[in-house]
């Protein structure tokens, strides 16, 4: 892992960085599990980790930029800008955390860090994060980061970093 991203947040432990395959590896099988014990019938929209690796460095610095989120040096999660367009410039955020580092600070800290790497890589872009209603956890790491609600659409709230 290398650091891909400045360690000024509130928790310095954690940091931003290339995601290995290995790191890709435990993250697809943290959320196999985590689909499982929930009875989640999604499918993958890749068929494993390898591919899901392979397209992240494919697409990195061109249509999305992610990173693995790290704590004192394990990776907890990854976060992404997304869809990115460079002409705007906009993008959306997206953020995943293993379920035993959620309601921490860490994604926080994480979206805080992303942020920064926006403005350096997009300027003065537009970022947006949508979730659903019932996804507490993630509005109120939105809200704690400076997100403000700007849509809804039934279940699928949006907001927009300020």
């Amino acid at each position: 892992m290398s650091a891909s991203a400045p360690v000024n947040n509130e928790d310095k432990r954690v940091v931003l960085g290339l995601l290995s395959l290995q790191d890709c590896q435990l993250l697809w099988d943290w959320a196999d599990a985590e689909n499982k014990a929930s009875n989640a019938s999604s499918e993958p929209q890749v068929p494993d980790a390898a591919v899901w690796h392979a397209q992240i460095l494919a697409a990195q610095h061109k249509t999305h930029i992610r990173y693995g989120i790290y704590l004192d040096g394990q990776v907890i999660g990854d976060v992404a800008l997304q869809d990115i367009d460079w002409e705007e410039p906009a993008a959306s955020i997206g953020m995943t955390l293993r379920k035993d580092m959620r309601s921490k600070g860490y994604g926080k800290a994480a979206l805080a860090l992303m942020l920064e790497q926006a403005e350096e890589k997009l300027g003065a872009a537009r970022i947006w994060a949508s979730t659903r209603k019932s996804n507490i956890a993630a509005i109120r790491c939105l809200q704690g980061a400076g997100f403000v609600l700007t849509e809804q659409s039934g279940d699928l709230l949006t907001f927009t970093a300020t």
